[in-house]
């Protein structure tokens, strides 16, 4: 149906019927989608119209020209449903229109001529969504729009983490084809349910900006951009994240046309207005202000991309650091107020002296503990048995030299008084040792060190020995 609106008033001037009847026993086929091709300015050339229908038991896809209702292309999807599809017109009455389709997980572009129905070739496959190990969890298409003159084509998917956005670029020089040159997963849009694209004016080398604008399943939108630069696209830029926007799904998305202001010497300051409709009968208008570009040329930009973002990090991060403060002021002052830190502050003296005598402990510097006047020498076990030797040999009070076996294979040497170890049945002297014993001392002393038979035996008189590991522990903490 073809409706016209003149003087406030919308008139029929035209009904067709496209799809072919439904053969099933519950008749639930309705037209899903329908989308207008833009026609380029001076063209001369008709416009073309589609759609496409849902809950049929064949899926179809009717290319028209809306002026004349005349069909010029019918595509057969069998027993698949298309999700979204958009036109992009052509370069030349030759080439004819692009017509972009997806289904759940594949993604196809149509050559449609405006002059002549029917189709020529079969569409041509150029995404599928990847295998997942079960059904739901495999990527599914959701909208699509062909973006920057039809050269890209932009496609929403929904995942099983979240929506995710790809950039699918288009090779029509040896037939049509495509490779996904970019991926973006969304922070807000958990589910996309609706999608809107705006070009803004390009400089005169064909630099510009795309808004791109997403709804999600919990009534929220999320604002992006992306640019096409001389060597390709820029990566995509969040501008801003509308949260709440409608208490249901937002059915429709659309951005007014934007038409840029002449360029005088005084700087403008633009906008696009972006149009959201739900379920529950309610439209809601964001207006979206733009910038101009770095260059010279008649381009814009959203104004600022990204600046909510980065307002809320600084924000959040300010915010965290004046608490931690606050906090640690409040500990300091209490801390000196219970006299368990020096009073750098001086927050006793903020008290009420009554208040100050109940609660206020005086802050003591501690003093270096006590250190045993005495403490028994003990040698460690890399000083050598004969420097032992020579250290006590001269002096005024004798000393007793003990050579203990820890059990492990290593030798402990420890220097006592001899009232220290008068208590010790266990310590032998060398004289009293027997031959085998003193060879067995002999090889251990060799080993760890401490002892060479050049020295001779000499050295070794007057030696206590010992065999037993552990004695040293309790003879020191008995003293």
């Amino acid at each position: 149906m073809i409706q016209r609106q003149a003087e406030g008033k919308a008139e029929v001037i035209g009904e067709t019927s496209f799809f072919k009847p439904s053969t099933a026993a519950r008749k639930e086929t309705y037209q899903r989608i329908t989308r207008i091709g833009r026609r380029k300015e001076n063209a001369g050339e008709p416009q073309i119209a589609a759609i496409a229908s849902g809950l049929a038991p064949e899926g179809e896809i009717i290319v028209f020209n809306p002026e004349t209702q005349a069909e010029l292309a019918r595509i057969d999807l069998k027993e698949k449903e298309a999700a979204d599809l958009d036109i992009s017109p052509g370069e030349d009455t030759a080439s004819g229109d692009l017509l972009a389709f997806c289904t759940d997980t594949e993604v196809f572009v149509q050559q449609i001529s405006s002059e002549k129905a029917g189709l020529t070739d079969k569409p041509v496959l150029i995404y599928e969504s990847p295998l997942a190990k079960s059904a739901a969890a495999r990527p599914k298409n959701r909208l699509l729009r062909f973006i920057f003159g039809g050269q890209y084509v932009l496609l929403v998917q929904n995942r099983p983490a979240g929506a995710e956005l790809l950039i699918i670029e288009l090779n029509v020089s040896e037939g049509v084809s495509g490779d996904v040159t970019l991926q973006k997963r969304l922070g807000t849009v958990s589910k996309a349910v609706s999608l809107a694209v705006c070009p803004l004016s390009q400089t005169s080398t064909g630099e510009y900006q795309t808004v791109i604008a997403v709804g999600g399943n919990t009534g929220s939108i999320e604002i992006l951009a992306i640019e096409r630069k001389k060597n390709g696209l820029g990566r995509f830029l969040p501008f801003v994240a509308l949260k709440a926007v409608h208490s249901t799904p937002p059915t429709a998305l659309s951005f007014s046309r934007f038409n840029p202001p002449p360029m005088t010497g005084e700087i403008q300051s633009p906008s696009v207005q972006l149009a959201s409709t739900s379920a529950d009968c309610e439209i809601v208008v964001h207006t979206l202000r733009l910038q101009p570009a770095k260059n010279n040329g008649p381009s814009y930009v959203l104004a600022s991309p990204e600046t909510s973002d980065v307002k809320q990090t600084i924000f959040s991060v300010s915010m965290a650091a004046f608490v931690i403060a606050i906090a640690a002021f409040l500990l300091q002052a209490f801390s000196e107020i219970r006299g368990a830190a020096p009073p750098t502050l001086g927050a006793a003296d903020w008290l009420h002296p009554q208040l100050k005598q109940l609660i206020h402990r005086p802050y003591i510097v501690a003093e270096s503990p006590l250190m045993p006047s005495e403490v028994p020498v003990v040698a460690t076990v890399k000083q050598k048995l004969h420097k032992l030797v020579e250290e006590h040999a001269s002096a005024e009070t004798p000393k007793a030299i003990v050579v203990r076996d820890q059990g492990n294979g290593e030798l402990s040497t420890e220097v006592r008084h001899d009232a220290e170890i008068v208590q010790e049945e266990r310590l032998r002297r060398w004289e009293d040792l027997h031959e085998h014993e003193k060879e067995g001392w002999k090889q251990k002393l060799s080993e760890g060190g401490h002892w060479s038979s050049s020295e001779g035996e000499n050295v070794l008189k007057g030696i206590l020995f010992s065999e037993l590991a552990g004695i040293v522990g309790g003879i020191v903490g008995g003293v």
